[in-house]
């Protein structure tokens, strides 16, 4: 194994696994739990391991703490809003909490009570492996190695099963969305700079009218299977009616077969 991995999700799709909304989440939730199996299931790489699962955005506007202050990163002057000059931005001010999570045999059980930043990863790794400085807000950062015991756990669950069940989304339809208001969003505004500076191109241009066509057939796809579930809703509630009469003709085979004495596996 390399001394170091990062593991980034699939955005789009249908197999996509990034936890974003509209998406099924329980897939982002599948990733994680397969990387700690593919680990956990080898017991000399899992006692020399450290899985750190981060986030890049908050749970939502509820956080009643208020981001403290920060170390800026840099030398640089502070930078003004072009649409306001008195307004400045010294980059000197964290922002709202976002969670992350060790998981190693190495690290008890609980929450760590100490403040920490996104730096605190490069921290621990510059210490690690002496790798230098990179930038002063790193340098003052808390290093997570405070949360890490020297006592190994033996309590550790050893296989982290996700049902299949939870995979497949009540609305398939959402999962055929490649993209979001703001990822067109995102699109759109990087196009507009790329006209700004004079780098788009005539292929870029054809292959944003492409995408454009492709999300008008996704809107016909969806209306397709949003049409096509309904009218088979009733043949989908014969099935399932039918599978449930035959696990009542078997159970009760199998309570009647108890009762008369015969072995237990005679179902």
């Amino acid at each position: 194994m390399p001394d170091f991995i990062f593991i980034e999700p699939k955005y789009f799709g249908q197999d996509q696994n990034d936890d974003h909304p509209p998406h099924n989440i329980f897939k982002g939730e599948k990733l994680i739990a397969d990387v700690y199996n593919a680990i956990r299931s080898n017991p000399e790489l899992w006692e020399r391991s450290l899985l750190v699962v981060t986030f890049d955005e908050h749970g939502g506007f509820y956080d009643h703490v208020s981001p403290p202050s920060a170390v800026s990163p840099d030398d640089l002057p502070a930078k003004c809003d072009p649409n306001d000059p008195s307004i400045k931005f010294a980059f000197d001010r964290l922002g709202v909490r976002v969670p992350a999570i060790l998981v190693s045999p190495w690290v008890g059980k609980g929450v760590e009570k100490t403040q920490f930043d996104h730096t605190s990863l490069l921290k621990y790794l510059i210490d690690k492996w002496s790798l230098g400085p990179l930038g002063r807000r790193t340098a003052a950062a808390t290093r997570i190695s405070v949360a890490i015991s020297d006592q190994l756990r033996s309590d550790t669950p050893a296989f982290i099963r996700v049902p299949y069940t939870q995979l497949v989304p009540a609305d398939p339809a959402l999962e055929q969305e490649d993209s979001s208001e703001h990822h067109r969003a995102l699109q759109a505004f990087a196009y507009h700079l790329a006209r700004q500076a004079g780098n788009v191109s005539a292929l870029q241009e054809a292959s944003r009218e492409a995408r454009s066509w492709i999300r008008i057939k996704s809107i016909i796809g969806k209306v397709m299977l949003s049409t096509g579930a309904k009218l088979t809703s009733d043949l989908q509630d014969v099935n399932k009616s039918k599978v449930d009469v035959t696990m009542r003709v078997v159970e009760s085979m199998i309570q009647s077969a108890r009762s008369d004495g015969l072995p237990r596996n005679v179902g």
